[in-house]
């Protein structure tokens, strides 16, 4: 991992973004980290059942929405 360190950095040089909250009148200490994209998990079929279970159980049927929406213009 790369790092960069820099103190006494002046404060007039850093972006408008970093300089809320500090005080003007100082310098300021610059550490900066490149960071290694995490792994990402792909879920295993049974989790993905699992949530789709959980979706299906809160009722939210789309195509019935709709019927009920289209319904309520017929007279």
């Amino acid at each position: 991992m790369n790092k960069i360190v820099r103190d006494h950095y002046p404060f007039s040089k850093l972006p408008d973004d970093l300089r809320r909250g500090l005080d003007p009148t100082k310098d300021v200490r610059i550490v900066l980290e490149q960071v290694e994209a995490e792994e990402r998990q792909i879920p295993s079929l049974e989790e993905l059942r699992a949530l789709r279970a959980r979706f299906k159980e809160a009722g939210d049927d789309p195509a019935e929405r709709i019927r009920k929406l289209r319904d309520e213009w017929d007279v």
